[in-house]
């Protein structure tokens, strides 16, 4: 059900049952990491200043750490 993200030359890609994939973009599959959340999936994953939300069917998961400074609100 979710879409594929794109960030810093990186593809995730996240199935129904909560595994998530990360490759690299190139001719051959190269996978680079695979997470297992343990919860299903139904959305597709945010990317924001580093960090990947993901909203499963019972929480909301953020991996990763902020790389830059937002402005002061």
């Amino acid at each position: 059900h979710a879409s594929l993200a794109s960030a810093e030359g990186r593809v995730y890609f996240i199935n129904d049952f909560g595994v998530l994939r990360t490759v690299l973009p190139e001719k051959s599959y190269k996978l680079v990491a695979e997470s297992e959340l343990k919860e299903k999936v139904f959305a597709s994953p945010a990317l924001s200043e580093g960090q990947i939300f993901i909203r499963t069917d019972k929480s909301m998961i953020c991996l990763g750490k902020r790389t830059s400074k937002t402005a002061a609100r």
